[in-house]
């Protein structure tokens, strides 16, 4: 509407200038006076047909100045956005950059080992994201309880942090800014952390003092961000594919697979880690689920299809749910005999 106004009054301008009315310029120009009007107000543009001889009479190079104005407007509108691409800029440098500060090389995952063929441990890792840590340390294979102690030698000087009697795994869950059991040291450090490993064999009492072997498995030192739980989850699924591949399982479709042993069936879901065993042996059903990460084990015994007796293994109590369970110790004996194999 500017811009019509601003032509209107030019055109008003140069009428007045050659003491020219509406109504003479009317005449010249062959229109109404209401046109003339209409211009000078700013309610609409002379039609194109019509330029040229307004040009010519008010002797103004109205076209030009058309085209200088829009030329002007268009500019404005250029320059505006460009400041609003400056601005956008500055906002998505600013925010990649605190992105970048705040999680470059800030997700770091570590997989940890013995330094010692006398011991096995599987599964430990060390993964440090952001605000985060997460220690974790498995089972020591062997048959013997063991007193476990992880420690940080500083020269001369034994940091412990962490003491187990009856060893079954250590795990540390903390939070960066609010360390309790490691520290900025001992992350700058962590090929001085160590194991004491303790007990009784037939000689004796044993003491092994073993160095853990850390290491950096990946990090997020590049421009994007690592699925860290994929990443560890990955890693664990590559071990046990291995081991049941080993032990004689097939894989028998995308997450399964499965091992046939005389009158034995055993499977293996390595997603939903769900370890299942069927035995039938003189008319008797033996079916047994165990749920890896929660550590249950259920069976069930069947009669010609009927369920005569079950029971509920959980962190070493059994609870049985029919019959008597009179033996439910050979039947969990038999099935972690199997399972064991895949530790």
């Amino acid at each position: 509407m500017k811009e019509k106004e601003d032509i209107g009054k030019l055109i008003a301008a140069a009428r007045k200038k050659k003491k020219l009315t509406q109504q003479e310029l009317a005449k010249l120009l062959m229109v109404s006076d209401k046109a003339i009007s209409n211009w000078e107000t700013g309610k609409n543009y002379p039609d194109l047909t019509y330029i040229k001889d307004i040009s010519k009479y008010l002797d103004i190079d109205l076209i030009n100045l058309i085209v200088d104005k829009k030329q002007k407007d268009y500019n404005k509108i250029i320059k505006i956005m460009f400041y609003i691409l400056m601005i956008i800029l500055t906002l998505l440098i600013a925010f990649l950059l605190t992105y970048f500060i705040n999680n470059y090389n800030k997700f770091k995952f570590y997989t940890i080992s013995l330094d010692n063929k006398k011991y096995v441990i599987n599964d430990s890792y060390l993964m440090i994201d952001n605000n985060e840590l997460i220690f974790s340390l498995n089972d020591i294979e062997g048959d013997h309880d063991y007193k476990v102690t992880l420690y940080y030698l500083n020269g001369s000087k034994k940091y412990i942090i962490a003491t187990k009697n009856n060893y079954k795994s250590i795990k540390i869950e903390e939070n960066l800014n609010n360390l309790e059991y490691f520290n900025k040291d001992i992350l700058n450090n962590l090929d001085k952390l160590y194991l004491e490993i303790e007990h009784y064999s037939e000689n004796g009492e044993v003491i092994d003092n073993i160095n853990l072997i850390v290491k950096e498995k990946s990090s997020n030192n590049k421009l994007y961000y690592i699925n860290n739980n994929k990443l560890k989850t990955n890693m664990v699924s590559d071990r046990i594919i291995t081991l049941l591949n080993n032990n004689g399982y097939v894989r028998s479709d995308n997450n399964t697979y499965v091992k046939n042993k005389d009158n034995l069936t055993l499977a293996y879901n390595v997603v939903d880690k769900i370890y299942s065993y069927t035995l039938e042996e003189n008319e008797m059903k033996y079916n047994a689920v165990y749920q890896i990460d929660k550590d249950i084990l259920h069976y069930e015994v069947e009669y010609h299809s009927v369920v005569v007796e079950g029971f509920t293994y959980q962190n070493e109590k059994v609870s049985c749910l029919i019959g008597k369970c009179n033996n439910n110790k050979e039947l969990i004996e038999s099935f972690f005999n199997e399972y064991n194999l895949l530790k």
